[in-house]
């Protein structure tokens, strides 16, 4: 098949991670791949296909060019088809703003679903595209509740890149860290945007370290983002952050940039100086964090909302329960959740003391972490591709004999 990838390549955030591993097996698999990255500005790569950088000021006529103008290989074959790979908003635009062919080029979205009830647009997107991927199962039954048959893309770990450090490696590792060797630190890893509970996470960590003076809280993340939070006071004199208004002291808390000040700048080895990980989201489409350190041998929290559940269940983690009063987010209105930040507090009391209880959870993760590959994840897509590349879907189908053509928007769907 020839593909072409539109989503966040070359970068490494989640959407980029899973862009990244199933292109690279795609073309293992004799597949044609080639990319619009979002986020990517033309910096070297290894991915073994062609990236189109995104840094021109309009991202859709870019797409639109390349979808209507690309052609591989030499019997010079136009795309098969185009997979979105990111949020459903990205899916919407360039199916209803991009005047692509999509007559003879099939559609495919791979996306979270971080909550319910899922925007009405992205439901009626989901309806004249030829498929929808979902990386979580708890979003593919959100949309059969919606009436959309949606498939499941489950994002995979690369096992031995994430895997655990030896004691003596990790002493020597703390060492550089400047954490003291029996500190025991909670960490969570993920950008700072509004979708993650920082501000329950340092509450939860500030009432769990009353009596232990060697607790520590690693925030694997920028002291301020845009959309985000300001965590900490950037400067000397500067007004307040987050960590100062719930009370918790400098020393307790490390940022990613203070272990990049001491060359800790991997993301393994921050992983790797953790007692604990987990990332609490008012909603969440997956959390590829989560399996990440999980695959370190971390025992983890989740919320139990969204994904958070299916990753944690089983013993294999802590599922945090949520409260029982939720409100509508900023993300097609679906809900968002707290956590019952007394019962994270008991379980990171339960982690601390219960040493046995630490190893057996972290290695109940570790196994099952393992058995999320980048090969499973590949199969799932080609397999999809595969179908709608042989065969349309009877939904689109139906509206190209009606209309005569593929129409340029989904508003009148609606």
């Amino acid at each position: 098949m020839n593909i072409l990838w539109v989503g966040d390549l070359v970068a490494e955030s989640g959407f980029g991670r899973i862009g990244n591993e199933v292109c690279k097996r795609l073309i293992q698999r004799g597949h044609q791949v080639a990319g619009v990255g979002i986020q990517y500005s033309g910096w070297p790569h290894n991915l073994g296909f062609h990236v189109w950088p995104t840094n021109v000021p309009d991202l859709w006529a870019l797409c639109t060019e390349v979808a209507n103008t690309l052609r591989f290989g030499p019997d010079n074959r136009r795309p098969d088809v185009v997979v979105c790979c990111q949020d459903y908003p990205y899916s919407v635009s360039l199916f209803r703003d991009c005047r692509i062919d999509w007559e003879h080029i099939r559609q495919v979205t791979i996306t979270p679903i971080d909550g319910e009830p899922v925007f009405d647009e992205w439901v009626e997107l989901s309806k004249v595209t030829d498929a929808t991927m979902v990386i979580s199962e708890f979003g593919v039954e959100a949309l059969r509740k919606r009436g959309i048959h949606a498939y499941h893309c489950p994002p995979g770990v690369d096992s031995q890149r994430f895997r655990p450090f030896t004691p003596e490696e990790r002493a020597h590792l703390r060492g550089r860290a400047g954490i003291a060797p029996d500190a025991f630190v909670v960490g969570m890893a993920a950008m700072n945007q509004g979708r993650k509970n920082i501000p329950s996470t340092m509450e939860g960590f500030r009432d769990f370290a009353l009596d232990k003076p060697g607790a520590r809280l690693l925030l694997d993340m920028e002291k301020a983002g845009p959309g985000g939070w300001k965590l900490t006071r950037l400067a000397p004199h500067d007004a307040r952050g987050l960590q100062q208004e719930i009370g918790l002291r400098d020393e307790q808390v490390l940022y990613r940039p203070d272990l990049a000040a001491r060359g800790i700048v991997d993301l393994r080895e921050r992983y790797g100086l953790m007692d604990v990980h987990g990332v609490l989201s008012y909603r969440e489409g997956f959390g590829l964090p989560l399996i990440e350190g999980m695959a370190m041998g971390l025992p983890s929290f989740a919320l139990d909302w969204c994904s958070g559940t299916e990753v944690m269940q089983e013993g294999r983690g802590v599922l945090v329960p949520r409260q029982p009063e939720m409100r509508y987010g900023t993300w097609g209105n679906a809900m968002d959740a707290d956590p019952d930040i007394p019962a994270l507090v008991k379980a990171l009391n339960r982690l601390y003391y219960d040493r046995a209880e630490r190893e057996r959870m972290g290695e109940a993760g570790r196994l099952w972490a393992a058995q999320r590959t980048w090969d499973r994840a590949t199969d799932a897509v080609e397999a999809v591709l595969r179908q709608v590349v042989e065969q349309r879907s009877d939904y689109l189908t139906e509206i190209v004999a009606r209309d005569g053509a593929v129409p340029l928007g989904i508003g009148a769907l609606v």
